[in-house]
């Protein structure tokens, strides 16, 4: 479970620390950050992902998702860290202009400036990964700490790039539940819609994060036999705010 988030110099979050309970809503007005806030925890999924890149570009680039914020001094770079579990994973985001030096077409991309994962082991806390610039050090299989061997695209998490479950299945285990994370801000009704293609059914116990399986989703609620069936309780709750509706799925 997600126990805590850690964000600063993420657009209008400069210094947040937030505790996070099995049910957490967050209320404020518009402009708050509350967005920002699912936006940050994204990014760790899309990182997780190998997708970190593409993510941060399409919110206009490093440059529009670093804070606004002068205090102390302007933000050069965004940190992120989660709990999860044992799991406490970090990272730091910086531009890859201002660390190279050198112009590039890919201005927009972020550059990972510092990574690490750290497990508790009971009391003990055990450091499996810790990225700084371009070095990075894992955990080995004996559990010796060691420089891995090859370079990392400096556009990516190590945690996306490092996929080796029997080397490294701390950071298996942690990627498979960031990338388990479901987002569903918006989803939209237009003509072209994910929502209203057709679409080839299989069982679906997750609705993805366009919705472009909703129907899917929606038999598997209702082939679902288990002492309560979530499709009658879908049904009797969708009777309780339309009355006279009903779902049917064609297949």
């Amino acid at each position: 479970m997600l126990r805590q988030l850690t964000v600063t110099g993420y657009r209008s979050l400069h210094n947040l620390l937030l505790d996070v309970e099995p049910v957490t809503v967050l209320l404020g007005g518009n402009g708050t950050g509350k967005t920002n806030v699912y936006r940050a925890l994204r990014i760790l999924a899309e990182a997780a992902a190998g997708r970190l890149s593409r993510c941060i570009v399409a919110e206009g680039g490093l440059p529009s998702v670093l804070s606004a914020s002068a205090r102390p001094q302007p933000c050069t770079e965004v940190h992120l860290q989660c709990t999860i579990d044992e799991w406490t994973y970090e990272l730091e985001l910086g531009s890859a202009i201002a660390s190279t030096g050198r112009g590039s077409a890919f201005q927009l991309d972020p550059r990972v400036q510092r990574e690490r994962l750290t497990v508790r082991d009971g009391e003990r806390p055990v450091r499996f990964l810790e990225r700084h610039g371009v070095r990075t050090i894992v955990l080995d299989e004996q559990g010796r700490r060691v420089d891995y061997p090859h370079e990392l695209d400096p556009g990516e998490s190590a945690l996306g790039q490092l996929r080796d479950p029997a080397r490294f299945p701390e950071l298996a285990a942690l990627r498979t539940r960031l990338c388990g994370f479901r987002f569903y801000h918006q989803f939209r009704t237009d003509e072209q819609s994910p929502l209203r293609q057709p679409q080839v059914g299989t069982f679906t116990p997750v609705l993805a994060h366009d919705g472009s399986d909703l129907a899917a989703a929606l038999q598997t609620l209702f082939e679902d036999q288990a002492p309560r069936p979530a499709g009658e309780r879908l049904q009797r709750w969708l009777g309780d705010i339309l009355p006279g509706a009903d779902v049917h799925v064609g297949i």
